[in-house]
């Protein structure tokens, strides 16, 4: 039976769940009512290859039910599809693209109308929202998806030794836009870091719904501590100027330094410890001129 959910319920959500727990629930929402939709004699036939294309892409019989498992499915692909631009098959890619449509439908009228919106949620559609082109969607087969898919060789020695730079895909610093960033870096793996007043977490994920935690830590004396560490250990300057806040500079500078997703994990964790070893004494006896100048107090520049 399709879930005919009240608009009081899809605030709630809105204002307590995490984006992975709305996405998992819409999607569920979104392809019953499609399904459902879809069997009506004047559905128009456009509808009627979406249903197609979702039972094909699920392995489904006509009147088969969407199992739990095939939900998940289709929710995990379909973060695949925002994460990389890409889709299993060209008839399932309209269907997602126009779930990604109802999702910001949906974030736009309960922002609109004045409700609150978890920073998580707001995060990650803000990001969502900003990258991916729907009519340049590239159709990659699951079994051949970048997730379990090794790149074949560089095809010249040239292009062997020409090493990928690390690429800022997003970043915001304002209170409308939150602060934070999203990162690829050199061997493709997207980087995805969030700073807010809970604290500091980086994940392997481009929206922060699916992947490995990177980084997580609470407490705002460390996460200080750890930034003016990583500014001592990384003085080279690679963020853009537009960003402001601090622990965003060093944090973000620090993972634009790093190759790839467990050098990032690495770095982060250990940056206190690092730098202290390099320093050969503690952080807070090192003078502000042991820091670059884009670290140090705004007062002081």
């Amino acid at each position: 039976m399709v879930e005919r959910f009240p608009a009081e319920a899809i605030l709630s959500l809105f204002k307590f769940a995490s984006a992975w727990e709305l996405l998992e629930h819409e999607s569920r929402r979104w392809l019953d009512e499609m399904m459902l939709d879809s069997n009506d004699n004047n559905a128009p036939q456009q509808l009627k290859d979406n249903a197609a294309a979702v039972r094909q892409y699920l392995g489904l019989d006509h009147n088969g039910p969407i199992t739990p498992l095939l939900h998940r499915k289709f929710a995990s692909r379909f973060d695949q599809y925002l994460l990389e631009n890409t889709a299993p098959s060209k008839n399932i890619a309209p269907v997602f693209a126009e779930f990604k449509q109802w999702l910001v439908t949906i974030y736009k009228a309960v922002d609109q109308s004045g409700c609150p919106i978890t920073s998580d949620l707001r995060d990650w559609y803000v990001r969502a929202l900003s990258l991916g082109d729907p009519e340049k969607v590239v159709i990659v087969p699951d079994k051949a998806s970048s997730r379990n898919h090794v790149p074949p060789a560089l095809p010249t020695p040239q292009a062997a030794r020409e090493k990928p730079a690390n690429q800022i895909l997003y970043f915001a610093d304002s209170k409308q836009r939150g602060c934070g960033a999203t990162v690829r870096l050199e061997t493709g793996e997207p980087c995805w870091l969030s700073i807010a007043q809970s604290g500091v977490l980086v994940k392997k994920s481009r929206f922060g719904i699916l992947g490995a935690t990177l980084y997580n830590e609470k407490t705002v004396y460390t996460n200080s501590l750890r930034g003016i560490a990583l500014a001592y250990l990384f003085p080279e300057k690679r963020f853009p100027d537009g960003v402001m806040d601090h622990n965003l500079r060093s944090f973000l500078n620090a993972i634009l330094h790093c190759h790839s997703a467990s050098e990032v994990c690495k770095t982060l964790n250990e940056a206190i410890e690092t730098a202290e070893k390099k320093a050969g004494c503690p952080l807070k006896e090192l003078s502000m001129y042991d820091f670059p100048s884009w670290a140090w107090p705004p007062s002081s520049t």
